[in-house]
């Protein structure tokens, strides 16, 4: 069977010079450190310290040993009243 060529819409895909550098993985040194520089300033910001005015968020603190005992416990109570 023979080729027919890209579908309709997509006229000469394949000969387009930058989908060539995109393809073989090869970009402009220039076009690279942009990318690479944007890529971080991206990653900086999702996961960056987290800062509302003025306060820092820390994470998550650790509950205490008795309240997470008492969570536990509770809970148990309830799911062996709903297997019952």
């Amino acid at each position: 069977m023979a080729s027919l060529g890209p579908p309709p819409g997509m006229p000469g895909m394949q000969n387009a010079p930058h989908m060539q550098q995109l393809a073989l993985g090869q970009l402009p040194p220039d076009a690279l450190a942009q990318k690479s520089n944007k890529w971080r300033s991206l990653q900086n910001r999702r996961y960056g310290e987290k800062r509302k005015a003025g306060f820092i968020d820390t994470g998550k603190v650790d509950l205490p040993p008795e309240h997470v005992r008492k969570i536990l416990k509770a809970r148990s109570l309830v799911a062996r009243r709903m297997t019952s």
